[in-house]
């Protein structure tokens, strides 16, 4: 996914889940590419941000890195 809200909300539904299955403190952790017309794909976020423990929000994401062309 390349929306920012859907990568928390799935990020909190897993870290949700393996809290229910028993473990204490779950982290998530993406690496998730993104390309644009055609050329090659960049990494969308920071992959060593825990998302089970950011905020789902309508201001700027720190861990979005910005597209390289």
């Amino acid at each position: 996914s390349t929306q920012p809200d859907m990568i928390i909300k799935f990020a909190h539904f897993l870290s949700d889940e393996y809290k229910r299955r028993g473990l204490s403190d779950p982290g998530v952790y993406g690496e998730i590419y993104v390309t644009l017309n055609g050329k090659r794909s960049s990494l969308f976020i920071d992959s060593t941000v825990n998302l089970a423990q950011e905020n789902n929000s309508w201001k700027h994401y720190n861990w979005v890195l910005p597209y390289k062309r």
